[in-house]
């Protein structure tokens, strides 16, 4: 949150903090990726706006997009990787796990999440 301007002293900067807690699901990883594709390889966009909009799609899907983002947790993640092993093979389950990992380490990198749920998802 600091690195985004806020500053705790002075009262204009409240309203981050305040949108930052009350984040949905969908609102966060869009968040993420928005703040995090400026980074990226035009290679690495690509790929990641596949993954970003297929986990979108799926986040919907299974009404989980609505939830607040600090409900998000590894069962929810390794569900989504589980439903993607039916169509896909193991090197491509794990780039989508790197991609989650990606986007909830800029969610903890900006104070939005205390710890990142992908982490604890074996490979």
């Amino acid at each position: 949150m600091l690195n985004r301007g806020f500053d705790p002293m002075r009262p204009d900067t409240k309203d981050m903090l305040t949108d930052s807690l009350n984040m949905n699901f969908m609102q966060a990883m869009d968040y993420a990726y928005n703040n995090k594709k400026g980074d990226w390889s035009e290679k690495t966009k690509s790929d990641y706006k596949y993954r970003h909009d297929k986990f979108i799609e799926w986040m919907k899907y299974n009404n989980v997009a609505g939830l607040p983002i600090e409900k998000i947790n590894k069962r929810i993640l390794t569900t989504f990787l589980n439903e993607l092993s039916k169509e896909l093979g193991a090197n491509s389950i794990n780039n989508f796990r790197a991609y989650l990992g990606s986007m909830f380490g800029k969610l903890v990198d900006d104070d939005i999440l205390v710890s990142n749920p992908v982490s604890a998802i074996a490979k």
